[in-house]
């Protein structure tokens, strides 16, 4: 039931239109205009994955803020607290693929109207982000081809734009990552 629930979620989002295109993932979050119908769209699939109220692990990320989407592309903003901490008090490296999980896939709806399978993931850490920090992530599709999507994304510390984390994800999309419901 909570599966179809979060399928029916996606579906929701097979309605948008928008411009066409990505950028990469280290592009200003203002490079581009934001689809208002998709931004909402996505922002509604969110509040139901990340809902404390649901089980899983993605009720971690309940509090993440969608600020941009266009297609193949979107921005959220995250502020952490002591639960998203590791042991050192630093972004939990667990939940930094988490997000590049989520968000990438979000991107990935946002072109494909599809969420896919997850067929690899990588997340390269590079600094530190703490207690209090607001991280911002961009996501983008790289590429989505016949049965594959690539897609990645940076999380960065939003005060001064250093990236913390940079990760790769790939999907495999059963119905072709090209086409649009």
């Amino acid at each position: 039931m909570l599966r179809s629930a979060f399928r029916s979620s996606f579906a929701a989002l097979s309605k948008h239109a928008g411009p066409v295109g990505s950028a990469p993932a280290s592009a200003p979050a203002a490079a581009t205009a934001s689809n208002p119908d998709l931004l909402d769209r996505l922002q509604q699939a969110m509040k139901f994955i990340a809902d404390p109220a649901n089980p899983g692990f993605d009720s971690n990320l309940h509090g993440l803020e969608i600020t941009h989407a266009e297609e193949g592309r979107v921005v959220c903003l995250f502020k952490l607290t002591e639960h998203h901490t590791n042991r050192m008090g630093n972004l939990h490296g667990g939940l930094s693929a988490t997000i590049v999980d989520i968000v990438t896939t979000l991107a990935c709806v946002s072109k494909t109207n599809h969420p896919g399978v997850s067929t690899d993931l990588n997340v390269t850490y590079l600094n530190p982000a703490t207690v209090g920090d607001t991280i911002r992530i961009e996501a983008s599709v790289i590429k989505a081809g016949g049965r594959l999507a690539f897609t990645a994304a940076d999380i960065l510390r939003n005060h001064d734009n250093v990236i913390v984390a940079h990760g790769r994800h790939t999907k495999y999309m059963a119905g072709g990552a090209h086409k649009k419901a």
